[in-house]
């Protein structure tokens, strides 16, 4: 035994010597050329597809074009009761969305997103002359029964991503590629020769989560069709369903600030609710509003938010949208969302929110400090006393995306009007640049509560904020220690909220994609932060506490998570209020002692809270 394994051992220095040389990326890919039609695809520039999409829960049509000489496409799509399109015109990405909003992918993420689609349409893998990428063997994988051998490809202004060949058949059968918290793998198959090559006819689109796949089949196929600039250009916007009651160019309706999220009143088909105006989202209906007033969704589609888990999210018809008596949209999409929980954390009556679609309509004025929203026609707006301009981008018409930094270390932000924090951090942004120790930052505790739950973070206090040129001092910053979820995004760095956005009177005028800040009363005012290491919700007429950061004041008190507040200095809560409660936890100086009354369960306890100060009055980087 022994003797057999010296020889293994000594013939490993001769096998390694007689073993050939590893495929490069080259090969495989004229050996996936050849068995996919070879020469035959050097005569094609262009494809019209045309089939059929379903998932999660809804079917439609798509109709395609592909331009491969210079990677440029669009694609028009109707699933279930929404139409899109979007395309890439050779240089820039646009997107059409369900309203009829349109818009161009100019966010530094988007701009890599159409770069990977551009060179993915150009089959530039074969035609590096089309869109030149580094190129990368990464080995053999197996899957499905199946071994591939995987490419990773980094297209020039791309991501990575990858490329996996079927090593018997030598067909492309995935592209894999992470622009989330999740890899997207696109899976081919059902190929067809077509004009003497083979294509996929079939492609499902996943993150791993099946109910939420998307499968595209391809019915026919036209090779070889003229195209022009046209074909790919960004249409014109056109929308007929937005009127300002009464007429004229502007109005102007008072909202409500409540956790510094502006809620003002609307009529949705004739019932009267209660929304958000939320710069960070879409148009949304609660679950619970939808039924109550008999609205009825279809699909199923992938929603999420700040928690890590997802939700089911429907799609319905609004035909009548009044905002404050004031302006009228006709025939809204909406997506239901099963987030009830929100009333609880707004400590206010919540039924939805309206967002991009409307803010694309008009210029939209937000005036802080008089609680005031004002909605211009763009072709009436003048900017000139509306403060510093600052440009932002977005992807496809979302939320809008500014550039800015924290302390000198620049940043990619998103304007999120929609969140009660003051300026989160993402986590991989604070993993790059160590700011978990380069800021005296707190343990970490719940720093937002919405759609998928919980994200938790650690509390500190930055020195300078400045948003393009203009300036906030000191302010609060949530370093996110979120895996999953929103705040684990990898291409932003943050979000700028409702704290920091209340210092200024903020304009919005998508149409030109620029924002304008100028500061209020509210400009100078202390950015204050919770004293009592407790994150706190709604319950009833009580008050919940949901967590206690480790070793803060609430901790040393003997509170715990799933204690329910009942009375504040011998009054009961209710007559306080959550938001008034979360205000007296920020505002009352260090030392402050509350008499809380405290019940969990059956039992029930007098509770002394000593507020003490958790973060420095004044921020920066440590030296």
């Amino acid at each position: 035994m022994r003797r057999m394994l010296l020889l293994a051992i000594l013939a490993i220095p001769a096998l390694a010597l007689a073993a050939k040389a590893p495929t490069t990326a080259t090969q495989l890919l004229a050996k996936a050329k050849a068995a996919s039609g070879g020469a035959a695809w050097n005569r094609i520039h262009s494809l019209r597809s045309k089939g059929t999409i379903k998932g999660s829960g809804l079917a439609g049509t798509y109709t395609g074009l592909e331009d491969l000489s210079t990677g440029r496409s669009v694609a028009h799509i109707k699933l279930g009761p929404i139409a899109l399109a979007q395309g890439f015109d050779g240089k820039q990405g646009w997107a059409k969305r369900p309203g009829g909003e349109v818009a161009p992918d100019n966010s530094p993420d988007a701009k890599q997103s159409d770069v990977n689609e551009a060179y993915r349409t150009a089959r530039a893998w074969w035609f590096p002359q089309r869109w030149p990428g580094k190129l990368e063997s990464l080995g053999t994988r197996s899957d499905d029964d199946k071994t591939f051998q995987v490419l990773r490809i980094t297209p020039r202004g791309g991501r990575p991503f990858e490329l996996w060949i079927n090593a018997k058949t030598h067909l492309v059968e995935r592209s894999v590629e992470r622009s989330s918290d999740l890899p997207q793998t696109t899976y081919f198959s059902d190929f067809r020769t077509v004009h003497g090559v083979k294509m996929p006819f079939r492609q499902r689109v996943s993150n791993g989560r099946k109910q939420y796949d998307r499968v595209l089949q391809i019915n026919r196929v036209a090779v070889n069709v003229p195209v022009s600039a046209a074909n790919f250009a960004m249409p014109k916007q056109v929308i007929h369903d937005t009127s300002i009651v009464g007429g004229g160019n502007r109005t102007t309706i008072p909202f409500k600030l409540v956790n510094d999220v502006i809620l003002i009143p609307v009529s949705v088909n004739g019932h009267s609710l209660e929304f958000a105006v939320d710069t960070g989202g879409v148009a949304i209906l609660t679950r619970r509003a939808a039924k109550r007033i008999g609205i009825e969704g279809k699909g199923a589609l992938q929603g999420g938010g700040f928690g890590k888990k997802s939700v089911d999210v429907a799609i319905a018809k609004v035909k009548k949208l009044v905002l404050g008596g004031k302006v009228e949209l006709r025939n809204q999409e909406f997506f239901i969302f099963p987030i009830a929980n929100l009333s609880s954390v707004l400590a206010t009556k919540f039924d939805g929110s309206v967002g991009y679609g409307l803010l694309k309509r008009f210029v939209v004025r937000v005036d802080y400090a008089n609680h005031k929203l004002t909605f211009i026609r763009s072709d009436a707006f003048d900017p000139a006393d509306a403060g510093t301009a600052v440009p932002f981008t977005s992807s496809g018409g979302g939320a809008p995306l500014v550039k800015a930094s924290i302390d000198g270390i620049p940043g990619v932000f998103k304007i999120d009007t929609g969140s009660i924090a003051a300026l989160t951090l993402y986590a991989p942004y604070v993993k790059s640049h160590d700011l978990y120790s380069r800021y005296s930052a707190t343990p970490a505790t719940i720093a937002h509560w919405g759609i998928g739950g919980s994200s938790r973070a650690r509390f500190a206090r930055g020195g300078l904020l400045k948003i393009g040129s203009v300036a906030v001092n000191d302010p609060v910053l949530a370093l996110s220690t979120a895996k999953k979820g929103a705040s684990a995004n990898k291409r932003i760095a943050g979000n700028i909220g409702g704290k920091i956005l209340k210092r200024f009177t903020v304009t919005f005028d998508y149409a030109h994609q620029k924002m304008y800040l100028k500061p209020n009363k509210n400009y100078g005012m202390p950015m204050n932060y919770d004293r009592s290491g407790m994150w706190i919700k709604g319950k009833g007429k009580n008050l919940v506490i949901k967590s206690v950061m480790a070793g803060g004041p609430a901790e040393k008190a003997g509170l715990e998570t799933g204690d329910v507040i009942t009375a504040v200095d011998g009054k009961p809560d209710v007559k306080i209020g959550l938001s008034g409660f979360r205000e007296m936890l920020r505002s009352n100086a260090p030392g402050t002692r509350l008499k809380l009354t405290v019940a969990h369960g059956n039992a029930s306890r007098n509770v002394t809270l000593t507020l003490r100060r958790l973060i420095p009055e004044k921020g920066g980087l440590k030296r």
